[in-house]
């Protein structure tokens, strides 16, 4: 089986990766602060150790596998619970919470949260102030509790909106990748077509010119050959047979070049695979597979595109593996994705389109929800003797 992948960005420099380290580098930075600078009893330190590894394992896990969608109920529980490790430690940790909204939450729902999150631990936070100013930290005042609420806030803010344009500008990414990727399968089709046209001008040029000058020339031997009599009979009546032979010749050529081009589906899956670098895309094809017909080759085409379309507009997902092979005498294709599900799949004009192909060329497409795994789908298109008159 021959196989080919994507080649993505290298790991540690992803879009994903980076956040989440800078993110765990400010986690370590304020752990540093609490474990090493300040007095605390060794009691209270094992407090705070436990509750800062939770706070650093619940905010890595939530902007990296947590993003996928598959955990909606865990993602949220987890993002609470870094609230409330938040409120209780240090307010330092808001930031680091604020960072990652964006990140897990639709816009609305990410801005909703920070501010339903600020106005409760507001009172927590005046507290927090009182108690400092006591301790003489902080100059007494209700305007000193106003300028610190302010600050805090304000810097929630900043962490909030550079998440929210580094998520936008990710956003943006993936979808001038995707309409990168139709445009190519779009400029390859067109490449296609106007060799295919460029091959039916040919042809009409010879039916035409050719074809019309060795037909007027069978007529001449014909009338020749009814004509001529004794040994010159012979050599007309084999002029006339290899004319009439080229003539045949001619027209089969004719039929063939303006019978539709060929289309190389192996190559056009292997340039879809490198033109998209996330998700990462992993071709896997069948030794010896060859696809002589060309509508079935771009039918399947057209599904792998759609699927990688939705694994990306969809799904969120970070791979997805491409398998083409035989079942007897039928040629299936399979595509399936790593992304988040939503039951029940609703199916859209694309896919809907397909299935109407695939049942055109009397083949079936079938969509499935992979338990923990994401979409599968997989057509399925018969070969050879099994193929409509329609498709060949």
């Amino acid at each position: 089986m021959r196989a080919s992948a994507a080649q993505g960005y290298p790991r540690g420099l992803r879009s994903v990766n980076v956040p989440r380290w800078a993110g765990l580098l400010a986690w370590a930075a304020i752990c540093l602060e609490f474990l090493l600078l300040e007095s605390l009893p060794s009691s209270a330190q094992a407090v705070i150790a436990v509750g800062m590894t939770a706070f650093g394992a619940g905010f890595a896990w939530a902007i990296g596998p947590g993003r996928d969608g598959r955990h909606p109920r865990a993602l949220i529980t987890v993002m609470l619970a870094l609230s409330l490790i938040g409120t209780l430690l240090t307010t330092d940790l808001f930031y680091i919470v604020a960072f990652t909204l964006p990140f897990v939450f639709r816009r609305r729902t990410a801005v909703v949260w920070l501010v339903a999150r600020n106005a409760l631990a507001l009172p927590w936070f005046a507290y927090l102030i009182r108690e400092q100013q006591a301790q003489g930290l902080l100059p007494p005042g209700v305007q000193v509790m106003l300028i610190d609420i302010l600050t805090h806030t304000a810097w929630q803010g900043f962490a909030f909106v550079v998440a929210t344009v580094v998520t936008a500008e990710q956003r943006g990414r993936d979808e001038l990748t995707r309409v990168n990727a139709q445009l190519r399968a779009a400029q390859h089709l067109l490449g296609d077509r106007a060799r295919l046209e460029e091959r039916v001008a040919i042809a009409r040029e010879l039916h035409d010119a050719l074809g019309h000058h060795l037909a007027a020339l069978n007529v001449q031997l014909e009338l020749a050959r009814h004509l001529a009599e004794g040994p010159a009979r012979a050599p007309i009546e084999q002029a006339h047979a290899t004319g009439k032979r080229l003539l045949g010749e001619v027209r089969e050529v004719v039929s063939a070049w303006r019978g539709e081009a060929s289309f190389d589906l192996l190559t056009a899956l292997d340039e879809l695979a490198s033109e998209i670098r996330e998700p990462a895309i992993t071709v896997a094809v069948a030794d010896g597979l060859e696809l002589g017909d060309s509508l079935v080759a771009r039918t399947l085409y057209r599904c792998a595109q759609e699927a990688v379309t939705n694994a990306i507009r969809h799904a969120g997902a970070r791979h997805v593996w491409i398998e083409l092979g035989k079942d007897g005498a039928r040629v299936r294709l399979v595509v399936r994705d790593d992304g988040a599900v939503a039951e029940p799949i609703v199916v859209g004009n694309g896919l809907r389109g397909l299935r109407e192909r695939a049942e055109a060329l009397a083949g079936t497409l079938d969509v499935r929800a992979v338990a923990g795994q994401g979409v599968a789908i997989e057509i399925a298109l018969p070969l050879g003797e099994g193929a409509p008159e329609m498709a060949r």
